[in-house]
């Protein structure tokens, strides 16, 4: 006995000098000998999961990253339930681009933990919200954030920023979103008295429909209501037809009759076809909106709803839309659900043979234009069945657009054979070649590959060389290319690494031109395997940063409200091609030279809305894109430290415009730089900052009054 403990105690002094000396030579990188001595740890006791974790560890610093993945295998058959360990395995893979295995690896993580946050910041990185375990989403976990935020007031703003993660819902979990968060009432001061006008279109529904629709009405908390349902003559004969006879605010009218006596002619009108099913509150928060922004008409949103007698109700497929404006009413795949008007008993009949959908839509694109314009209320006030669908809608008319002169503007540094794809891919597509002048910037080219390129380029009708000899400065290069003499009508700014794929891209951009309100028109961006790289630019969207959005989405992928498919007004697009009139270029001063890297963009698309006009997203138009061929990524200290000197200067300049975005609703969360990733409840105060905002046309933009602004 007496020697079997002398050996026990031979083994832990030999496992602790083993330890010390593997802990020194991993804190002086030297990984072989740190292997050597945990290696000899495992000899001797081979089930230590903690020793197989830093074994682990240093063979991913040697860059052996198979025998890491053994060594935390190992691990794991040790010890199946530590959520370290799956976290490991989760950054192992994540370094291997295996995102699929990743993601599975943080999932395990969190399964075993659900307060993980690392691993749960991971899985929202990687597009996986709908693998958290419900545990560690909605309110419950939010409530037990925000009780740490509470017992931790020295970290409180890492913890404030986790409440926000973990508060908002997977997209995938929608309908247990609607029932952790109903929505709340009006503020008491709610506005306008007197009757609101409810307008019910109901020819061709069924009664069961109509039905739907007229509880949801009787159950208003707000009974200041009028309602008038349009039906056949067959419906009014139905039993449906009876609520008229139990409640008189309701009438029943059929076509060619004409609408009930005693409406008031001033009335607001709510609009909705049958089997729309109405929130409780929706009565009450359209009067309030409508009566606290004085717009011509408010949208708000809706969802779809399924329904069985015993089970009830599943909510799903939100429709969450952006502040209205004239591009998003003419080309949104989905028309409002609801809607009030101002003062339009007028619009009471329906046109025949209209769509209910389309007559909503028509009075939407009339109020646009009306004094108060549209204002949107982000608050999901109504359901719709989810066998009604809208119909697949194409880009509003346009103005004939005129035979404007293009000028493609292409600064480049060698890379001779991308640049030689872009002009070619540009020529071959466009619908009038003879109408394009290409100005490429050398800026400090060296390769004879290059040369010999330029020479032959220089020697075609319409292209011309601009040398310019100094360090790269993306914003003055594109301005000297623009101040050549010349007056192109329309001016192109293209990274030498893009290829056009669209036919006639040319005629569309003088199609968007003709419309002297549009100031930029932005692109969709495709990296080679076909994944979207930039679907326009939200603001504000990953810790104040300006993010691309639809990242890594498929191209056929629309997106929310198809809105990476059509055209629709956006808060700012990438100078990765990005067009402007010349008029708009030099009212709003050009590209900004000290800026001359990363936000010169950004910059230049918040100037131009200063003036007034409207930067364009264009999902139409499509390119390939070899992302930052010339510069490279920012994977450096140096690069991000410069980025983020330009973004504060940026945010100086533009304080809260730079932080808000009106073509993302706020019942939408953002998380690791991946919009549109989940829901989540606004306060009372976003909801109503965001209603105040789309009343009085939130694209135009000023700059910050002071460098020290504070934003809400």
């Amino acid at each position: 006995m007496r020697r079997l403990r002398a050996l026990a105690r031979y083994f832990d002094k030999g496992r602790r000098r083993d330890l010390a000396a593997a802990m020194a030579a991993r804190d002086r990188l030297d990984w072989s000998e740190a292997e050597r001595f945990y290696r000899n740890i495992l000899v001797r006791d081979p089930d230590q999961p903690k020793i197989q974790m830093q074994l682990a560890r240093v063979l991913k610093s040697a860059g052996r990253l198979e025998e890491a993945e053994q060594a935390l295998r190992a691990a794991i058959l040790l010890a199946p339930n530590e959520p370290e360990t799956y976290f490991q395995l989760g950054q192992l893979f994540k370094l291997q681009s295996r995102s699929e295995d990743a993601v599975d690896a943080f999932a395990a993580s969190i399964a075993r933990d659900a307060g993980a946050n690392r691993a749960r910041r991971e899985l929202i990185a990687h597009g996986a919200r709908h693998r958290l375990p419900e545990s560690a989403y909605g309110r419950s976990a939010a409530t037990a954030s925000l009780g740490r935020i509470s017992g931790a007031l020295q970290s409180g703003l890492d913890e404030l920023q986790e409440f926000l993660v973990v508060s908002a819902y997977p997209a995938e979990a929608y309908d247990a979103f609607r029932r952790a968060y109903p929505i709340q009432p009006p503020p008491a001061d709610a506005g306008s008295t007197g009757d609101v006008t409810v307008r019910i279109d109901a020819l061709g529904a069924t009664p069961a429909l109509v039905r739907t629709s007229l509880i949801s009405l009787l159950d208003q908390v707000d009974r200041s209501w009028r309602g008038v349902v349009f039906v056949s003559e067959a419906a009014a004969a139905h039993a449906v037809a009876s609520f008229a006879c139990v409640d008189e605010r309701l009438a029943f009218v059929t076509p060619g009759s004409a609408p009930p006596l005693g409406l008031d002619a001033d009335a607001p009108l709510i609009m909705l076809s049958a089997g729309t099913l109405l929130n409780p509150h929706a009565v009450g928060w359209l009067r309030y909106a409508l009566s606290r922004t004085s717009a011509a008409a408010v949208t708000c949103d809706h969802d779809r709803y399924t329904e069985h007698w015993r089970r009830g109700m599943v909510h799903l497929d939100p429709v969450l839309r952006p502040v209205p404006d004239r591009e998003e009413i003419a080309s949104s795949l989905a028309a409002p659900a609801i809607l009030i008007v101002k003062g339009a008993v007028s619009l009471l009949a329906p046109v025949d043979d209209e769509p209910a959908d389309e007559a909503r839509r028509r009075v939407l694109q009339r109020a646009i234009s009306a004094p108060g314009g549209v204002a949107h209320l982000p608050r999901i006030l109504a359901s719709i069945p989810p066998d009604e669908v809208s119909p697949t809608r194409i880009d509003p008319a346009r103005t004939e657009p005129l035979a404007a002169t293009i000028r493609v503007i292409i600064p480049t540094r060698d890379q001779a054979g991308p640049l030689a794809a872009c002009v070619k891919s540009l020529t071959l597509r466009a619908a009038r070649p003879e109408r394009l002048e290409f100005v490429i910037v050398d800026n400090r080219s060296v390769e004879s590959r290059t040369r010999r390129l330029l020479r032959r380029l220089s020697a075609r009708p319409g292209i011309a060389i601009l040398t310019v000899d100094e360090p790269f400065n993306w914003s003055r290069l594109n301005n000297l290319a623009a101040s050549l003499d010349g007056e192109p009508d329309i001016l192109v700014f293209a990274n030498n690494d893009v290829e056009m794929l669209v036919e006639g891209w040319d005629e569309r951009l003088r199609q968007s031109f003709a419309d002297d309100e549009i100031g930029i028109v932005g692109a969709k961006l495709l990296y080679p395997n076909l994944t979207v790289q930039h679907a326009g630019v939200i603001l504000g969207g990953d810790d104040g940063r300006p993010v691309h959005e639809g990242v890594g989405a498929p191209d056929a992928e629309p997106g929310p409200l198809g809105r990476w498919s059509h055209r629709r007004t956006a808060a700012a697009v990438t100078g990765a091609f990005l067009v402007t009139s010349r008029t708009a270029f030099f009212e709003a001063g050009g590209f900004d030279p000290s800026l001359a890297i990363a936000y010169n963009d950004i910059d230049f698309c918040l100037k131009v809305r200063a003036t007034g006009r409207r930067v364009l997203y264009d999902g139409a138009l499509k390119l390939l894109h070899h992302e930052s061929l010339t510069r490279g990524l920012n994977d450096t200290s140096a690069k991000i430290a410069w980025d983020d000197s330009e973004l504060r200067d940026l945010y100086r300049r533009w304080g809260g415009a730079l932080l808000k975005d009106p073509g993302v609703n706020p019942q939408w969360s953002s998380a690791a730089g991946r919009p549109f990733e989940g829901f989540q409840d606004p306060s009372l105060h976003r909801v109503l900052e965001s209603l105040d905002a789309s009343a009085h046309n939130p694209w135009k933009v000023s700059q910050a009054k002071t460098s020290t602004e504070d934003q809400t």
